[in-house]
């Protein structure tokens, strides 16, 4: 629990940057987030180094670990997103993006027949729309599924890494 406290905290300073409109901070944040795999490599093997001297660290013991830290940062994560969409927020992160979407080169990005063609027909306006449609609840609810989705996925490399690492023996 101690290191999902950990990665949940490492995730939040990822989240507070990217949903920042300084560029430079949103830079930091992508940087961040592209990392975090990485610290969850390492805590893998922190946890790997602590069990080994109570017996074999097996891949299963390994995931289930991957998957905890992964659950308990996303829950974390949960909280802090919903926070500050609820109460911080104001509306300037859907503000910020709907900007985005009204610049020209954006419009002229979507009127293009390949984005069109991708996006099934869906013009900018409905775009819109669905941004402005979203509550601190909705995207509180996407944060946590594709936290628990991307938690799924990278336990799998994370415990095999855990259990590969011998750096830290004890």
């Amino acid at each position: 629990m101690q290191y999902g406290m950990i990665y949940g905290l490492y995730w939040c300073l990822s989240f507070l940057f990217l949903v920042s409109t300084q560029p430079s901070l949103q830079s930091l944040g992508t940087i961040l987030f592209i990392s975090t795999p990485f610290v969850g490599f390492y805590l893998a093997s922190r946890f790997s180094a602590t069990v080994r001297s109570d017996g074999p660290v097996t891949y299963g013991r390994c995931y289930f670990f991957s998957l905890l830290t992964y659950c308990y940062a996303t829950a974390i994560l949960a909280i802090t997103s919903y926070c500050y969409f609820r109460f911080i927020d104001h509306g300037h992160f859907i503000a910020y993006n709907l900007e985005i979407l009204d610049r020209p080169d954006v419009k002229q990005l979507f009127a293009s027949p390949d984005v069109q063609n991708q996006m099934g027909g869906l013009k900018i306006d409905d775009l819109k729309t669905a941004l402005q449609s979203l509550t601190p609840i909705s995207i509180t609810a996407s944060v946590i599924n594709m936290s628990i989705l991307a938690g799924l996925f990278l336990s799998i490399p994370t415990a095999l890494f855990g259990t590969l690492d011998k750096r830290y023996k004890r």
